[in-house]
């Protein structure tokens, strides 16, 4: 599957034109994915670009601007110590977080982990290529899509053990208990939450269909590479397409944005208290930024364009 390769430009302002809002997301929403150059007028390109595309997520890797990975300490270059972590605690489970580093990264769904009050998987990922590293370092990207119904035609019961829900995704003090691989997004659409890792979690017979479904299917797909050159940004489906990355030589700074699913409504304590439980306070980190856009998000399908009517019973969500 070939990438489409895109040029935004900005206003001054800091805001994009409706019409290259629309053929990005009409890229991501037809592809799965898209490149995008962005002549930003002197403001954060990743910044731009998210915010034209919908509300920024927060992590706690992150800065306050919602942005993991600044290219100098600081969000969007003002000096004002935006650049500083959420929740420099992360640091202590170093191991936990895969996408740290230069090794390769296996096949999985950003945020698989979180399933919470008003928060859960982010619906798109940008990731800007501030500076490529030497050599490697390519982004590799599978087709939810097409492994759904890889799986529909050779294992229907496999596939219906892959949409029942009783797997269990953890990383820090979060679980995603009891989810499926395959959820029905709505009513054109699944969505896929995956990793194949030490923080997933099943029952021998769920542990089982994990694996076949890795073996028989995840690691034999022919996913599409993606190699970003200085300045570009990946706009990635993140509820369609699994993505990994290859090994990186040399120091590169890859830039990260996550933005909200606008299917997850906010929730609010009911007695409007400002200080929440210990237990809500867990998913602060992943919170959405308070809506301040001066344009609504593009319309889009996201997840995986499946047909729904003939096959295994897809848990709504």
């Amino acid at each position: 599957m070939a990438s489409s390769h895109l040029v935004v430009r900005a206003h001054a302002s800091g805001t994009v034109t409706e019409a290259d809002r629309r053929m990005v997301a009409s890229a991501v929403e037809r592809d799965g994915f898209a490149v995008v150059e962005v002549d930003a007028a002197g403001k954060d390109p990743l910044l731009v670009l998210a915010d034209a595309l919908g509300r920024r997520q927060l992590h706690p890797r992150g800065n306050r601007l919602g942005i993991i990975g600044s290219i100098v300490g600081d969000g969007d270059g003002d000096g004002d110590g935006d650049g500083q972590e959420i929740s420099p605690a992360w640091r202590d489970h170093i191991d936990e977080y895969q996408a740290v580093g230069l090794k390769d990264l296996g096949c999985h769904t950003d945020g698989s982990f979180m399933d919470g009050p008003g928060v859960g998987p982010p619906a798109l990922l940008g990731l800007h290529c501030a500076k490529p590293a030497d050599a490697g370092g390519e982004s590799l990207l599978v087709d939810g899509g097409s492994l759904f119904e890889a799986v529909r035609r050779a294992d229907p019961g496999l596939l219906r053990e892959l949409c029942r829900p009783q797997f269990t995704f953890c990383r820090d003090e979060l679980l995603a208990v009891d989810q499926p691989v395959f959820r029905h997004r709505d009513s054109a659409a699944v969505s896929i939450r995956w990793r194949f890792d030490k923080a997933l979690y099943g029952t021998k017979r769920a542990l089982e269909a994990l694996r076949a479904f890795h073996d028989a299917y995840v690691s034999r797909a022919a996913p599409a590479e993606v190699a970003l050159q200085g300045g570009q940004i990946l706009v990635i489906d993140n509820l369609r397409m699994l993505h990994a990355r290859k090994q990186a030589h040399g120091p590169r700074t890859l830039r990260r944005a996550w933005i909200a699913d606008e299917l997850r409504e906010p929730v609010a304590n009911l007695v409007d208290r400002d200080t929440h439980p210990r237990a809500y306070q867990l998913f602060d980190f992943y919170q959405p930024l308070p809506d301040g856009r001066r344009q609504a998000p593009p319309a889009m399908t996201l997840g995986a364009k499946v047909p729904l009517d003939d096959g295994p019973a897809v848990p709504q969500g």
